[in-house]
């Protein structure tokens, strides 16, 4: 299966941290419109699931900027800036679903490719999250189960 290749978590992971990293700043709506399109390859309701996950990173990242005094803006960093325990779910979260979405559609590994590659300098310094063994499980009526691998 494509979801457990080493270079299919890889992406995954990059472009988690890449969407946290992005929540916040300048580039949001840029790498919020490429992850729309990624999401639109599930149904109508694990699309809207994602969407509505993708305003809520946005909000939870800019309000934990806020509290903090660290607003991201357009050179900025938001997810490490609003604490790295809320930019760690955060990308763990999304890890999670983009690997549930390549086990579902596996064709969806190019345009990850380009995603994890779109914003480099949200990459760097170094990821918010460098590794994160799980398993995903995927079942018909969209349910996930998340466990160690």
């Amino acid at each position: 299966m494509v979801h457990e290749l080493p270079e299919a978590r890889s992406l995954a992971l990059d472009a988690a941290n890449l969407l946290v990293r992005a929540a916040g700043t300048d580039a949001w709506p840029a790498v919020r419109r490429l992850f729309s399109r990624l999401f639109r390859r599930w149904d109508g309701r694990r699309r809207s699931i994602a969407e509505k996950g993708l305003n809520l990173t946005a909000e939870a990242m800019t309000e934990a900027c806020a509290e903090a005094g660290t607003g991201a803006g357009a050179a900025g960093v938001a997810g490490p800036a609003a604490g790295p325990a809320a930019a760690e779910n955060h990308v763990r979260t999304w890890h999670n679903r983009i690997l549930a979405l390549l086990a579902e559609h596996p064709g969806a590994l190019d345009e990850l490719r380009v995603i994890a590659g779109s914003h480099p300098e949200l990459s760097r310094p170094r990821p918010i999250v460098q590794r994160h063994d799980v398993a995903v499980l995927g079942s018909a009526d969209g349910n996930l189960a998340v466990g160690p691998r």
